[in-house]
Order: C-alpha cells, then sequence, then structure tokens
C-alpha cells in the first residue's frame, strides 16, 4: 500500500483495516514488522476469533511477544467453549508446547468424541518426542502421541489412513514394535483405498521403512533392505518432494555396510525428490568410492 491508503487505515482502525495494517507490515520492505505490534493486541483483546496468520508473534519478538502470550491464555480461559478463539489460541501459542496442550484439553472436553482436538495434542506430543534427546523421555512422549493417535483413530471425522502414518512412527518410537508393525502393515495392505489421496505417498514410505527398523532391530538383516527399498518406490508426496525422504533406515544399513542397498535407494529417491540440491549424486558418488556419508533432509 501506498502511504496514503497506510494513513487512511490508521486514521479508522476497525477490524478490516487492523487486519490490511497487519499484513502490510507483516512484509514491510524497510523491515519495520514493529508497527504491526499494536494491531496485533487490539486484534487479539477485541477479536480472537478471527484467524490471522500473520499476526502470529515468536519469541524473537521480544517484549511483546510475552504480552500477545499473555493475551491468548486470557482470551482462551475467558471464551472456553469457543473452538475458533480456542484454535487461534492454539496457533499463536505454538512456541509454548506446555500452554498448547492445556488449550487444546480445553477444546476437547467441548467436543470429545471429534477426532481433530485429539490429532492435534497428538502433532504437540509428536513434536516434542521427536526432538527430545533423552531416549527415556523420547519413549515417554511417543507413548502420550500413541495414546492420543488411538482416540484420534477412533473419533468422528477420523482421517483413519492419515493417523496411522503417525500412528505407527510413534509406536515405534515409543518401543511398542508390535503395535508399530501392525499399523504398518493396515498402512500397506489398505494402499489401494487412498492411492488418490495426498498423503498416500508418505505412508507407503514410513509404513515401509519402520518396518524395515524393526526388522533390523531383529536383526533380519535381508527383510530390512527390502523395505528400504521398498519405501523408495513411493511416488513421493508434497512433504517428499520438498524436504525430502526419511534416512534412518538408510543411514543404519549404512553402518551395517549395506553400501550398494543405499545406493539403490538413493537412486529410487532421485525419482520424486527433485529438491535435493544435488545432495542424492554426492551421495551415490560418494558410497560408490567407499568414502564416509552423511545422510539428511532438507531443513
Amino acid at each position: 500500500m501506498d502511504p496514503d491508503e497506510i494513513a487512511a487505515l490508521e486514521a479508522s482502525p476497525d477490524l478490516a483495516a487492523r487486519l490490511a495494517l497487519i499484513e502490510d507490515y507483516a512484509f514491510d520492505d524497510d523491515g519495520d514488522e514493529a508497527r504491526k505490534y499494536p494491531h496485533v493486541i487490539w486484534l487479539v483483546t477485541h477479536h480472537p476469533e478471527v484467524a490471522c496468520p500473520d499476526a502470529i508473534l515468536d519469541p524473537d519478538d521480544g517484549d511483546v511477544y510475552a504480552t500477545v502470550r499473555d493475551l491468548w491464555v486470557e482470551a482462551a480461559r475467558t471464551h472456553p467453549g469457543d473452538l475458533d478463539v480456542l484454535t487461534n489460541a492454539i496457533e499463536n501459542l505454538h512456541a509454548e508446547p506446555a500452554l498448547v496442550e492445556q488449550v487444546v484439553r480445553r477444546a476437547a472436553s467441548f467436543e470429545p468424541t471429534s477426532s481433530e482436538w485429539h490429532s492435534r495434542l497428538a502433532q504437540h506430543w509428536i513434536a516434542r518426542w521427536r526432538a527430545a534427546d533423552d531416549p527415556a523421555e523420547r519413549i515417554r512422549l511417543a507413548r502420550e502421541a500413541v495414546a492420543e493417535l488411538e482416540i484420534a483413530r477412533a473419533g468422528e471425522g477420523a482421517d483413519v489412513y492419515l493417523i496411522g502414518v503417525e500412528l505407527a512412527r510413534s509406536a515405534h518410537a515409543a518401543g511398542d514394535d508390535v503395535r508399530a508393525a501392525a499399523v504398518a502393515t493396515e498402512l500397506i495392505d489398505g494402499a489401494r483405498h487412498y492411492s488418490k489421496t495426498w498423503y498416500y505417498g508418505n505412508a507407503i514410505h514410513h509404513a515401509n521403512l519402520v518396518l524395515g527398523e524393526i526388522a533390523l532391530a531383529a536383526d533380519e538383516l535381508d527383510r530390512a533392505k527390502r523395505h528400504l527399498l521398498a519405501a523408495g518406490l513411493t511416488r513421493g508426496s508434497p512433504q517428499l518432494d520438498s524436504v525430502g525422504p526419511d534416512f534412518t533406515l538408510a543411514t543404519a544399513l549404512l553402518a551395517r555396510g549395506e553400501r550398494d542397498t543405499v545406493a539403490n535407494y538413493l537412486e529410487l529417491c532421485a525419482r520424486f525428490w527433485k529438491l535435493d540440491g544435488g545432495k542424492l549424486a554426492t551421495w551415490r558418488a560418494a558410497i560408490a568410492a567407499g568414502e564416509p556419508v552423511e545422510l539428511a533432509r532438507n531443513g
């Protein structure tokens, strides 16, 4: 917007004007995003039911972040049955896991049979177990994720196939390989029914990797290798095509000296991971030369 348009909006800041200003200031060419802060505070105070992605702050925003965080906590407390407010609070409190858990549990209490809130709470636990360094803590957090995913899978509106992908991985992380293998097998056996969904490729990929990791832990090397290659045969997905495939099993097999199998896996992944920045070719060349390789996804 030009200066005159901005000035007009600042002179009569109703809801529409506030939203327009927040959006404009969020992408300020001068880098002065701080001009949106007063409007963010107003929005949370007066219209917490209105979603505005450009109003979401991070701890890097300094003192104003703490102010807005506290306003969202208060909004969630004073609007306990307003699912729009609670949804916005969850999004805006993303940097505060304990607060997110609190708000999601509150929302779930108002829609106890809905899959959505238990899925959201599971994502909270999944993010934490993936980030955990301590093995015992990782298992504990993964078990929390499994518990919520099981409820979500049985809830109203549940997409059992989509939830199953996370359930298989979380059960494996929790040490429940019997459950993990059962869910992963279900995903593969039922894949034909979900072939038109965007997450079909994720399910094929991750289900095979879970089964491969379980096989490797049981020292069933040939079965682990077969599942790695089956994971590479996925057609890809929005996530796999951009961030890239999972290399946990491939790395473990490299450590076992299975360089040819891993090279074949990388070749298969090249069919869908076009945003690898040349990594796949570099790694394959290093493997062929007998050099050490450190596999990693984007980001």
